[in-house]
């Protein structure tokens, strides 16, 4: 113990007699430690962490799948056979599509986002609500049903709502006493039960990760034995039991789906299946791909900062080879020289570690100034016990990488040669081909990056090259729900009449375009609305195994959104006000059921096998969940068909859009100052949206390889500066023979050239070999694009030369005489 406290004291001594390679190698160190655990942090917070449930492994999600659809919802009466049929969880419990709801009574109305569920789900999952209790199976209550006494409904008459922390602090101002009073929603009053703890979160899956958490919650008001075997509307959860497998559990659901196969022909038809799939796994299925990609990007980064502080102390051993022999000529062993170097070394690694945590602060603060809409869980990203535990085992490595060839190199090192060497003045050509290969290998990492972050740089080109089938620019768009009663007492003309007049009144606003209106916007996340559709007798058979994306429009919606009419006509006055047969469908759609003929006039099944229309109009596809995928086709009904209350209306405007909310919110209070105005944003924004995960690995991935290509240029100059002194005196020689500075500056340069060169092989190999793995994350580009590898082996020779060069332009004014006299 005496011995290794004072070597650890002579380390120190060491390294602050030499301040400058000191503060070079901590800081090199700190930053391959710092990107590290910043990223950690990430990949710990969404990949590592466990989800916020009670023994969450135990947590699976339920769904279905058909030959047409990878991932369907479940359907009430499924879920019943489900419960029944299933004897390896504990439980199944469920939450049905989520909905916007108007909250009135206040000062004004507010939107909220609603869920239904069943209820057992917060027990299942295992959380118990923070004010309150949980559902009972009467509160269940319809609205509208209650027995009034003295005009004020009993509480246990009212439907029970269990609210968020977020919406009791926001709307009620965190009342303690807020269990048993009512709030209106939608116009219906609901009984507050409970109130959820503020760390409460259903985490989504990975198609529905872009949704804020629910505002408040509401057991299922209806019987799931009455529903009809189409509706598919529930998100399912279960609970394995213990000592259950996925496995298991999945070999019994795929029993449980040939029975109902057998039983139902429509099943049969449509392959039906039961998928059970790890809650947390497929929770981050979908962003896997790319935190891997950047994990390796930063473990790339390590390997060159350690790379390039192993160099930089092979070429301070020449400094101390006098002292490191002289010590091993007075007894000091090969081993103990050995520790003193590893000592040297988790000196530097720990005071890298050390700024490297303060570096990993600062990068995710600008992580979360990157971070894409999609990222679930990103919000937790933070310095915790297990990063911080990351970054210990991280300096523990970098000191070993860094620290393990000097050490070994120390430990070889002959007394008598040793001393010779540094009288005369030269070093073995062993050290030599030692710093060669670490420089080829800084090349290497170097340019696997520099193809990455080439390969994004092609991915984001050709991702907002893409025409979505609308234009982005010059459209605002926001939501507006008719849940009052009175809209449909009076039956669907008189929410048809409010879409009509609404949009005339922003029509003649300064500024306005145009205006439409739809059931759902392109690009604004979740799964959509989707329909089935039959198109001749062999996919009427098998119903609805074909399934398209369902759209409620009014008249002038493909214009102000941007999409293009490409045959046929719009709808009709007629057609927009009153139910009739016709649709317009996209080119996709088209396609697919009547490829090479004149889609016009041709009659198909849509929503249900008995109703048919008639396709009147085809408009260019839209991407309507992501830029990446062409996704489903498209059928356009008009609002007369199916009278929606709940709309989203596009406004397109010319210049500044931010000026308009405040008339368009206006106009719309002017029609019902109960409603409130919600998910307000521009089509440009929900484009961004669908582009920031690109961006995001195309920032972090450009960082990392700029960082890569100056430790390389580094090294890379440092090897080439140790040559040039090692070889004065050759070059003193040769320039007394005749040669000319032209001569020695190329001899020079064709060291880093040769080992540029090198790198870039090795590099190249690694490349092919890891495409494979980041295949996923490109789009329109191949992983072995040639442009992208010519761009980036000439920023790399450029970059090569220039680090050769500068030691170069020394060696050549290299003055003979005295180069000579000091040999």
């Amino acid at each position: 113990m005496e011995s290794l406290i004072h070597d650890l004291r002579f380390s120190l001594r060491s390294l602050r007699r030499r301040p400058g390679f000191t503060v070079i190698a901590v800081a090199t160190v700190a930053l391959g430690i710092g990107v590290n655990v910043a990223i950690f942090s990430v990949v710990h917070s969404v990949l590592l962490r466990s989800l916020p449930y009670r023994d969450p492994e135990r947590v699976v999600h339920v769904l279905n799948r058909s030959n047409t659809v990878p991932r369907l919802a479940v359907g009430p009466r499924d879920f019943v056979d489900y419960q029944e049929q299933a004897t390896l969880f504990e439980g199944l419990g469920a939450m049905g599509m989520r909905g916007d709801a108007t909250l009135t009574g206040g000062d004004e109305p507010a939107h909220a986002i609603l869920q239904f569920a069943t209820d057992n789900l917060f027990s299942l999952l295992g959380f118990e609500p923070a004010l309150g209790r949980g559902f009972l199976p009467e509160d269940a209550a319809l609205p509208g049903s209650q027995e009034e006494t003295d005009s004020v409904p009993s509480t246990q008459t009212l439907p029970g709502t269990i609210l968020s922390h977020g919406l009791w602090q926001r709307y009620f101002g965190g009342d303690p006493d807020i269990i048993g009073q009512t709030v209106e929603v939608n116009n219906e009053r609901a009984h507050i039960v409970g109130v959820m703890p503020e760390d409460f979160a259903i985490v989504p899956n990975s198609e529905r990760v872009r949704e804020a958490q629910p505002d408040l919650w509401f057991p299922f008001f209806y019987d799931f034995r009455e529903v009809n075997r189409r509706v598919r509307n529930l998100l399912v959860f279960g609970r394995l039991k213990t000592n259950v497998t996925v496995e298991q559990a999945r070999a019994q659901m795929d029993g449980i789906s040939r029975r109902l196969q057998e039983e139902f022909p429509e099943y049969q038809n449509q392959n039906l299946q039961i998928q059970v799939l790890p809650a947390r796994h497929d929770t981050v299925k979908s962003v896997r791909p790319a935190l891997l990609m950047l994990s390796g990007a930063v473990g790339f980064l390590l390997l060159l900062s350690c790379a390039n502080v192993a160099n930089l102390l092979l070429l301070r051993a020449r400094t101390r080879l006098s002292e490191v022999s002289v010590r091993g000529a007075l007894g000091c062993g090969p081993r103990r020289l050995a520790r003193q170097i590893l000592i040297e070394c988790l000196v530097l690694a720990g005071a890298g570690g050390l700024v490297g945590l303060a570096l990993a602060w600062l990068g995710i603060r600008l992580l979360m100034t990157l971070k894409p809409a999609d990222l679930p869980r990103f919000e937790a990203v933070s310095l915790n016990g297990p990063v911080l535990a990351f970054s210990l085992g991280v300096s523990m490595l970098a000191a070993v990488l860094v620290g393990l060839l000097p050490a070994i190199q120390a430990g070889r090192i002959n007394l008598v040669e040793g001393l010779k060497d540094q009288a005369q003045g030269s070093v073995g050509g062993r050290r030599s081909r030692l710093l060669g290969s670490l420089v080829v290998a800084e090349v290497a990492l170097s340019l696997v990056l520099l193809l990455g972050a080439g390969l994004m740089i092609r991915t984001s080109v050709a991702l907002q090259a893409i025409r979505p089938g609308f234009v982005p620019e010059g459209a605002l768009t926001l939501s507006v729900n008719l849940y009052d009663e009175k809209y449909f007492e009076s039956g669907p003309q008189t929410r048809i009449a409010f879409f009509q007049e609404l949009e005339e009144r922003l029509r003649a606003l300064a500024g306005v375009e145009e205006v439409g209106s739809t059931n759902w916007v392109p690009l604004s996340g979740g799964g959509g609305v989707v329909t089935g559709y039959a198109w001749d007798e062999d996919s009427e058979a098998r119903w609805p195994a074909a399934r398209a994306n369902f759209r409620v429009v009014t008249g002038d919606y493909f214009r102000a959104i941007g999409t293009r009419l490409l045959v046929g006509r719009s709808f009709s006055e007629l057609e927009l006000t009153e139910p009739t047969p016709s649709v317009i469908v996209d080119e996709l759609l088209a396609g697919q059921s009547w490829p090479g003929e004149d889609p016009i006039g041709k009659s198909f099944v849509a929503r249900q096998p008995e109703n048919r229309v008639e396709v009147v109009g085809v408009v260019e596809h839209v991407r309507s969940f992501e830029l990446r995928e062409e996704g489903r086709g498209t059928i356009y009904f008009p609002l007369g068909a199916v009278p929606y209350g709940a709309l989203k209306v596009i406004v397109r405007g010319s210049g500044d859009l931010g000026p308009l909310f405040a008339p368009i919110r206006q106009e719309i209070r002017s029609l019902d100052p109960g409603l409130a105005i919600h998910h307000v944003a521009t089509l440009q924004d929900l484009f961004n949206v669908e582009l920031a995960p690109t961006r995001f690995a195309l920032v972090l991935m450009g960082i990392f390889a700029g960082l890569a290509l100056a430790l390389a240029a580094i090294g890379l100059y440092g090897v080439i500066a140790y040559s040039v002194s090692q070889r004065t005196a050759e070059i003193g020689i040769r320039m007394a023979f005749g040669a000319d500075s032209g001569r020695v500056l190329r001899l020079v340069v064709g060291r880093g050239v040769a080992l540029t060169a090198a790198g870039a092989v090795v590099g190249a190999a690694a490349t092919f070999a890891l495409s494979r793995f980041v295949a996923s994350l490109v789009y329109g580009v191949s992983t072995a694009d040639p442009t992208t590898m010519i761009v980036v082996a000439l920023v790399l020779a450029a970059v090569g030369l220039l680090a050769s060069y500068v030691p170069a332009r020394r060696a050549a004014k290299v003055d003979p005489a005295s180069a000579l006299r000091a040999i």
